[in-house]
């Protein structure tokens, strides 16, 4: 399943805000996975990336951000995002501002 098949599987799941779901078909989560994991990237299940962490499971990152109803202009603090590909989906707006901590030794700032 790629990216664009997650976004789809993830609409009919019940996630229907199209900002969310067209960062889902964008962000190419096998960016944030190491590479030996590659093949575990578009499912809809949580892949380990070091360190004892994790990237979520996709339908729970895209339930949390639609749940939070931004309009556009918002910025964002999120605090403990792993490797970051919500942090990078909430970037999808052209006018949303996030920035993103982690406090494991193996995350990029």
């Amino acid at each position: 399943m790629g990216d664009y098949e997650l976004a789809e599987m993830l609409r009919e799941r019940g996630i229907v805000d199209e900002r969310v779901l067209n960062a889902i078909r964008l962000l190419h989560r096998v960016d944030f996975v190491p590479a030996p994991l590659a093949a575990e990237a578009t499912a809809d299940a949580p892949v380990s990336i070091g360190y004892g962490q994790t990237i979520s499971q996709p339908y729970i990152v895209a339930y949390m951000t639609q749940e939070l109803n931004l309009k556009g202009p918002e910025r964002m603090l999120e605090i403990g995002t792993g490797s970051g590909p919500r942090c990078s989906r909430s970037k999808s707006s052209p006018s949303s501002h996030s920035w993103r901590a982690s406090a494991f030794a193996g995350s990029a700032s």
